[in-house]
């Protein structure tokens, strides 16, 4: 198989840009973390996915990194899913509640109720006992 049409090159060039290229649109958020590969190692990335992480599960198709604030390196790598990553983001609110720390969503989810629900209610100033258990 070329390595154009390898089903990890789309996600390698993403790491790359985002590490590398100044103009990549990501470049600004992710290029401090770093990455353990260089532009002409891909053969390299694929055959350590391949042998420490295999092919993505069905559930699970996004390769993304175990700690969010460490680099594209070797025992960073993980596949996720869309929701865990939107949760993992940066743009993603975190908040501490009973010596916890995790995102609205997460929060929503743990407590049963509708995401936009407990925004909502936090956006109204609610403290977030009240936000989810009333």
């Amino acid at each position: 198989m070329s390595q154009n049409k390898h089903w990890l090159m789309s996600r390698w060039c993403w790491i790359i840009g985002a590490n590398y290229n100044p103009r990549a649109p990501h470049y600004e958020k992710y290029h401090e973390f770093g990455c353990e590969w260089q532009k002409g190692q891909f053969r390299d990335f694929v055959e350590y996915i391949e042998t420490n992480l295999g092919p993505p599960p069905p559930d699970r198709p996004l390769l993304s990194r175990r700690n969010q604030k460490k680099g594209w390196v070797r025992g960073n790598l993980v596949w996720r899913e869309q929701r865990e990553l939107t949760r993992l983001g940066r743009s993603a609110t975190m908040i501490k509640y009973k010596n916890k720390t995790q995102s609205i969503a997460s929060w929503a989810e743990e407590y049963g109720l509708d995401y936009s629900c407990l925004f909502s209610r936090l956006d109204r100033g609610w403290t977030m006992k009240q936000a989810l258990e009333q």
